[in-house]
């Protein structure tokens, strides 16, 4: 029987500076302990985060960091209020800056990333992705939702009891 490998744990904090110059090319994940705050903003992270990010100089001298992160998670459906899992993926392209004014040099299909120390938190960048890829509002599909079977689509029934009005409509007749 063949067994997938386990993927690595990332390190939270890298010297990205460095990186960029080696070309280095960095896969492995986080665990859900590694990113509070995309902890508290859903119900439950089901799986270790993947991060696949490659960390490199191009040819203008912008040190980039280009990659994938994702996630499997469970949120809330606003609907039905009940909980529902939830792929996330986001493409990073970020131009490694120092400064707000380095950012200002970037090309448009980079965004900035500010690293003013060595050390730069790589949690704190997968977390960010993650949480921007998150949907303001979640839904089940219709077919899945317990929130749906609540709610007629039915035609409205017409009363039978006479109208109070009807007596107003004959009196403006006959006008």
């Amino acid at each position: 029987m063949l067994t997938t490998p386990s993927k690595r744990a990332l390190p939270q904090t890298v010297d990205a500076r460095k990186l960029t110059g080696q070309g280095v090319h960095l896969t492995g994940v986080f665990t859900g302990e590694q990113l509070p705050r995309l902890a508290a903003a859903v119900l439950n992270i089901d799986e270790p985060v993947d991060v696949e990010l490659s960390f490199n100089m191009d040819e203008q001298g912008t040190r980039t960091v280009v990659g994938t992160v994702s996630a499997k998670v469970a949120v809330t459906c606003q609907r039905c209020m009940e909980g529902m899992p939830l792929e996330l993926s986001s493409d990073v392209a970020l131009g490694l800056v120092w400064d707000e004014d380095g950012a200002k040099h970037l090309s448009s299909e980079l965004e900035p990333w500010i690293v003013a120390d060595e050390s730069a938190q790589l949690s704190r960048l997968v977390e960010d992705e993650l949480l921007l890829a998150l949907p303001f509002v979640n839904y089940h599909d219709e077919g899945d939702c317990q929130g749906v079977s609540h709610f007629s689509t039915g035609e409205v029934e017409e009363s039978s009891e006479p109208n109070p009005f009807q007596v107003l409509e004959q009196l403006k007749r006959k006008d």
